[in-house]
């Protein structure tokens, strides 16, 4: 029943490092930050966010706010109104684990995200028929304006498939284990 707490203390220690990298004259890297279902329900989470934004001086655009999917359809009426207040607020927010689950095309008719990460689990096959459903969700997010990341890459052949159908940012093994983030920034 804390989780927000230590939520609170991640975004504060995240903004935290882009001030430091903003003092230290570095361009900064915009952090994307997961919040638990708790905190919609054990805080006010956007004015918890916008608390530690402010406290250490740093533009709302290199903090990207990430929703797992489930979150979006245990809470609907208080999750569009977190959303919308995210987006009013200057922040973008990104639906996580596209995919993983229960996926519904009424998440994204009835919300605006601005990136859909897409979890490679649901590559796990790989093959014809999922490749093919994987392409048109890309081809879909990009007609409805929504960026799209692919989340969990581990081989070359998922790296090439992914570049093939335009999807415009990959994460995973393939591309680089998690780094301190001293040295993500070198």
């Amino acid at each position: 029943e804390r989780i927000h707490l230590l939520d609170s203390y991640i975004i504060r220690e995240v903004c935290r490092q882009i001030r430091r990298s903003i003092d230290n004259g570095k361009t900064p890297i915009p952090v994307s930050v997961n919040l638990s279902r708790l905190d919609f329900t054990l805080c006010d989470v956007i004015s918890m966010v916008d608390q530690h934004v402010s406290e250490f001086h740093i533009a709302h655009d290199y903090l990207y706010i990430e929703i797992t999917e489930s979150v979006l359809g245990e809470q609907e009426g208080l999750m569009r109104t977190v959303v919308d207040r995210f987006h009013a607020a200057g922040y973008q927010v990104w639906m996580d684990d596209f995919g993983s689950g229960f996926s519904s095309l009424n998440m994204l008719k009835d919300y605006t995200f601005d990136e859909l990460k897409l979890d490679m689990v649901f590559l796990r096959s790989f093959d014809q028929r999922s490749r093919r459903i994987m392409t048109y969700i890309i081809q879909m997010a990009k007609e409805i304006g929504i960026h799209t990341l692919a989340e969990g890459v581990e081989t070359e052949e998922q790296y090439r498939y992914l570049r093939n159908v335009v999807c415009e940012k990959i994460q995973g093994y393939y591309i680089g284990r998690p780094l301190p983030f001293d040295e993500a920034l070198e």
